[in-house]
């Protein structure tokens, strides 16, 4: 390729032909100050004479092929100035068959290949950053569902702490008494409904509550403590009385006891 190195550059001035944005069509594009192309292509032809001819000659239009505005008055007539696309700037390259033409037209055909291989690298960086973006949001909302989920434990176990200081199951209530383990869910049940009727009839009624790990009836302790003195803690020296069956049998010495044999 013929002067390679030379493309878009005024061996005598060593100047680029510059590129700029202009909006063409509604569109942001890449464009040519054409005044500046028709300095590097040596044209002797005066600018406004020579952009008019060949936009007559070769069919370009306003707002397709570049954009024409009026320059700011320096205190003098303000000049048109006009914006081409590449295209327009490669076409207009062309038609001046000249070795400048050439060089104008390689150079613009260069900027359109660096151009694409940049865009070409976007995408590609974009196609792997983009997914370790969405990876990384995923993961910071596993994250915050976690910590979530973590204070929410929290708050179910201080939840728990305070029930079990103010709050007592029938279980719990039974163990205190000593009631015998063997053949309990009577009396549980008996206790169970017994303290669930009467916390309807307090005024105003108890607000009775279940476990949410387990599913038990919660009582406030205070007044399950009050029934089981009043009745309750007969019921278990029935039913202990009940299983047990006999006497028991003492050893001083040991604290130990046996059950007695009937004889």
């Amino acid at each position: 390729m013929t002067n390679k190195t030379f493309a878009g550059q005024d061996r005598a001035s060593g100047s680029l032909i510059p590129l700029t944005q202009a909006v063409v069509g509604g569109q942001p594009v890449r464009a040519v100050n054409l005044r500046d192309l028709h300095a590097f292509l040596g044209v002797q032809t005066a600018f406004k004479d020579w952009i008019a001819r060949r936009i007559a000659d070769y069919g370009f239009e306003d707002g397709r092929d570049f954009c024409s505005f009026l320059s700011e008055s320096q205190g003098g007539r303000p000049a048109r100035e006009y914006h081409g696309t590449l295209d327009m700037a490669k076409e207009l390259a062309m038609v001046e068959r000249n070795e400048r033409g050439k060089q104008a037209r390689l150079y613009f055909i260069e900027c359109e290949r660096r151009a694409q291989v940049s865009n070409d690298l976007a995408v590609a960086v974009t196609g792997i950053v983009a997914p370790l973006v969405t990876r990384m949001e995923s993961t910071d909302h596993q994250i915050a569902t976690l910590s979530q989920q973590v204070q929410d434990l929290m708050l179910i176990a201080d939840d728990r702490g305070k029930a079990s200081r103010e709050r007592i199951s029938v279980r719990q209530l039974l163990d205190d008494a000593g009631a015998v383990q063997k053949g309990r869910n009577g009396i549980n049940r008996r206790v169970g409904s017994a303290l669930r009727a009467l916390a309807m009839t307090q005024t105003p009624p108890i607000q009775l509550r279940r476990c949410m790990h387990s599913g038990v009836w919660l009582f406030p302790v205070e007044f399950a403590g009050r029934f089981m003195a009043t009745v309750g803690n007969e019921w278990v020296r029935e039913h202990n009385s009940e299983l047990e069956g006999g006497e028991t049998l003492t050893l001083p010495l040991l604290g130990l006891g046996r059950r007695g044999r009937k004889g």
